[in-house]
């Protein structure tokens, strides 16, 4: 009975070889896999990209959320440089 499963995948891995390498359209198959996958990883990648960069800003909300006046009892932009002040700076 144990046979029968491992024929049938030694059957489906030579179908799928033929598949892949036939001299006609094979290459075409082939570059068409790699492009999918390719776009796939690239989509997953900018999936987590976004999924990390909200929980990146989350934590900082609950952190401003937790202590919103800073450690010193200052405010979180007492230590920001202004756009018009930092122009004014010799060097900048």
């Amino acid at each position: 009975m144990r046979l029968v499963p491992k024929r049938l995948r030694w059957f489906g891995l030579g179908a799928a070889a033929a598949w892949l390498f036939d001299p006609e359209k094979g290459h075409a198959r082939r570059t068409q896999i790699a492009d999918r996958s390719s776009a796939a990883l690239r989509k997953a990648g900018r999936k987590m990209e976004g999924r990390s960069q909200y929980m990146a800003d989350k934590v900082q909300g609950l952190g401003h959320k937790l202590d919103p006046h800073g450690e010193n009892g200052e405010s979180a932009a007492a230590g920001a440089v202004e756009p018009a002040s930092r122009a004014s700076m010799p060097g900048v």
